[in-house]
């Protein structure tokens, strides 16, 4: 885990409140059954979630993940982060084959909850 790796950012006390969720498959389950795991530790659903990822990864989480599961507005923050080594064409290229290869499926996916929240 990275944050072990890295002491717990010099947060040791994050270790007990850690968790993880190792069943998903696919970014849409990472979400979805990482909002079940903390439901099954707290009792109850987060009201807002912020995800951490490659910045190319930004709207699929904001305009589909999040929407179908309920995580509209403000509820749901992406922090989008790159190789420092991305040059603008890098950029581009995964940009174009995130629509190619993951967006456009999970639109298609998602199609049967719009307007209908999952959770």
């Amino acid at each position: 885990m990275i944050a072990e790796a890295s002491k717990w950012f010099n947060h040791p006390t994050l270790r007990s409140r850690t968790f993880t969720e190792t069943h998903a498959r696919d970014s849409f389950e990472n979400v979805l059954f990482s909002l079940c795991r903390y439901k099954e530790i707290q009792g109850y659903y987060p009201e807002r979630i912020t995800i951490i990822g490659f910045t190319f990864k930004q709207s699929r989480f904001l305009n589909l993940h999040c929407p179908a599961l309920g995580y509209v507005g403000g509820r749901c923050v992406y922090h989008g982060v790159d190789p420092e080594s991305y040059t603008r064409e890098d950029r581009e290229r995964v940009k174009h084959l995130e629509y190619e290869n993951a967006y456009h499926l999970f639109e298609v996916r998602h199609t049967y909850t719009h307007n209908t929240c999952i959770l």
